[in-house]
């Protein structure tokens, strides 16, 4: 058996290395319908891995959104890239998510109208009414067409459907 007194004993010490643990921190993804207005931030985090009782506070810095989605108008879709934490107890890996904007429900109804047998009548392209427009946006013109617009249309058929087509001009974008 081990007897300390038949030993004059020397001890060395070692050391112990404390390596980062992985953390995640993965862009929440979002939607939004189309308003006309810019996007800006994102849609919060998910972390993945904080040990401990650490939390989103432990962490150093500000987190910040970059990707096509800052300044983002149209519909369409975007990248949100997170970025901006730090810390020495974490080796962070940042994943980009996505943000959606989807396109608003625009209505563009043609305005009924009636003429007298035998006479023509001509549409200017202004003779309509919308609703859904969004951020105070404006349609220039529609295309309007009806059989019942020619001199030769009768009474017998009316009444004639008045369709609109090809919105353009002012200030929306049809996409």
């Amino acid at each position: 058996t081990f007897n300390p007194a038949n030993y004059t004993i020397s001890y060395v010490n070692g050391s112990l290395g404390v390596t980062p643990a992985a953390l995640g921190i993965a862009a929440n993804a979002a939607v939004k319908g189309y308003d006309g207005l810019a996007w800006s931030g994102g849609n919060g985090v998910t972390y993945t891995g904080l040990r401990g009782t650490d939390t989103a506070a432990s962490l150093s810095g500000t987190l910040t959104y970059g990707g096509t989605s800052q300044g983002a108008i149209n519909a369409g879709n975007y990248s949100l890239r997170p970025s901006g934490l730090s810390s020495p107890n974490y080796t962070i890996t940042y994943v980009n998510g996505s943000l959606g904007i989807t396109p608003a429900t625009l209505g563009i109804a043609a305005n009924s109208s009636s003429k007298t047998y035998g006479t023509a009548l001509l549409f200017n392209g202004t003779e309509f009414s919308s609703t859904g427009l969004q951020n105070a946006e404006t349609i220039g013109s529609v295309n309007l067409t009806s059989l019942g617009a020619g001199s030769t249309a009768t009474v017998e058929d009316s009444p004639y459907a008045i369709v609109a087509s090809g919105a353009t001009g002012g200030s929306f974008n049809p996409a």
